[in-house]
């Protein structure tokens, strides 16, 4: 990335990208970059988000804002994978350790579906498996 060069109020780089654009709207587009990445190094990356959606809007041909939108829409997508995760990992130990096993071993299933190598999740399922092949029949009883 670059690093933005003020002159006064003004930013230079802007001016040099943006030849064509008005003085008020180069303007306006860094404030809003400027709150964006404000908002984005605190980690509050949809409303950083919002803002750099609104620079964007402006058309100025600078793509800084809307290379910005796409990292923040791949660590939402990643932030919310993880919380997926951690919630269906969270049910699938806590029916491993009330013991019910079949139940435990489709939770630790659906972990993997959503990360394929999760060496947790691989290492339950063998001990399911175990488990399970150590568990005697039940009989089934017809009437």
């Amino acid at each position: 990335m670059f690093k933005r060069l003020i002159l006064g109020s003004f930013p230079v780089f802007l001016l040099l990208v943006c030849i064509s654009c008005s003085k008020d709207k180069v303007i306006q587009y860094d404030v809003l970059v400027q709150k964006g990445d404000s908002l984005f190094m605190q980690k509050k990356y949809r409303d950083a988000r919002d803002y750099y959606v609104q620079a964007n809007e402006l058309n100025l041909n600078i793509h800084y804002a809307s290379d910005k939108i796409h990292i923040i829409d791949s660590i939402l997508v990643e932030n919310n994978k993880r919380a997926k995760y951690d919630f269906v990992i969270h049910e699938a130990n806590k029916l491993f350790d009330n013991g019910d096993l079949k139940a435990a071993q489709k939770a630790f299933t659906n972990a993997l579906r959503i990360r394929p190598k999760d060496s947790l999740s691989l290492e339950r399922l063998e001990d399911i498996k175990f488990l399970l092949a150590q568990k005697p029949e039940t009989p089934h009883l017809d009437s």
